[in-house]
């Protein structure tokens, strides 16, 4: 009796089939006459499961949408239409630490240097230390740090009060 087998293995699809050894056809004959001499040849088909491919595209939009988050937000610093503030900076460490948990939450935990690290999850790191750069500078700018002061900072300019 010639029976395929589908199995299951969580994250993957696996088939296997039944093939004549010389003509790799699936005719039953020729499979009983191979298994009469001896010989068998079975074509394993593994491939991941959609739900995992999903959830790395998941992982990957979150990745690539707080990275456009972050980037309009230091664009909104630099330009001078927000003042750059100690929230902003705890944001964007946050997201750079956490960024790593979400990489270690992706189906089969991939080792590091998977093309999805190189189009991804690299590029994403770097541009987010490019950015706590950028706000740490515009933090150390600001010239509203000493409220003590008598100088008022609006958008980044020094107004002496009246």
């Amino acid at each position: 009796n010639i029976r395929d087998k589908s199995t299951s293995i969580p994250g993957f699809s696996i088939n296997s089939k039944y093939i004549s050894f010389l003509s790799e056809s699936t005719s039953k004959e020729e499979i009983k006459n191979d298994i009469s001499q001896g010989t068998g040849l079975i074509r394993w088909e593994i491939s991941r499961d959609f739900s995992t491919i999903f959830a790395v595209f998941l992982f990957g939009g979150l990745m690539l949408v707080g990275a456009v988050a972050s980037l309009l937000m230091t664009f909104s610093i630099v330009r001078g239409n927000r003042p750059p503030s100690i929230n902003s900076l705890t944001w964007l460490a946050a997201f750079l630490f956490a960024i790593f948990q979400v990489r270690s939450q992706m189906p089969g935990n991939p080792p590091s240097g998977v093309k999805f690290d190189m189009l991804i999850f690299f590029p994403v790191i770097l541009l987010l230390i490019c950015l706590i750069m950028v706000n740490v500078s515009q933090w150390n700018k600001r010239e509203d740090w000493d409220m003590e002061n008598s100088i008022t900072a609006i958008r980044g300019k020094r107004i002496e009060e009246l």
